[in-house]
């Protein structure tokens, strides 16, 4: 969403469909939802009803997007294209397929040098030596013991 809403980034409405691609192929029904909204009102992506339905359809059989589904079969009821109902409604199967086929890892975007998350240069992550040493000092700490409850201090 930080990427869809441009928050703290520039907007980027294509790299955050890929996230919210990789989260429906990590089972999050919000994921197939935000592809499927993307598609319909044309948010990073051509105008697409019948990919967007489908997408949507598959949203709803994880509990997501109310009903979202009836709303955009009768927008494409209305603009008398019936044939992408049936078409979305075939669709959706193989979209599930093709998100189980491969890691949802996969459809997460690369990250380019001028990302507003940038990837770690490997100099930073590599570990550093650290100074060879003997035995640790002794630390001179008190010996606490533990506090007495009673009854009365209930």
């Amino acid at each position: 969403m930080i990427y869809d809403d441009g928050q703290g980034v520039p907007p980027d409405r294509r790299r955050a469909l890929d996230y919210f691609r990789a989260a429906a192929a990590a089972g999050e029904a919000e994921g197939f939802f935000n592809v499927g909204a993307a598609y319909v009102g044309a948010h990073g992506v051509k105008r697409d009803y019948t990919e967007g339905l489908a997408w949507l359809i598959l949203a709803a059989q994880r509990g997501a997007g109310g009903d979202t589904v009836t709303t955009v079969r009768a927008r494409i009821q209305k603009l008398r294209h019936p044939e992408w109902i049936t078409a979305a409604e075939a669709r959706a199967p193989a979209i599930a397929r093709e998100l189980a086929a491969a890691p949802p890892a996969s459809f997460l975007p690369a990250l380019a040098e001028d990302s507003a998350f940038p990837a770690p240069k490997p100099e930073t992550i590599a570990p550093t030596a650290l100074p060879k040493t003997t035995t640790p000092p002794a630390l001179d700490l008190p010996v606490l013991s533990p506090p007495q409850i009673t009854p009365a201090t209930l």
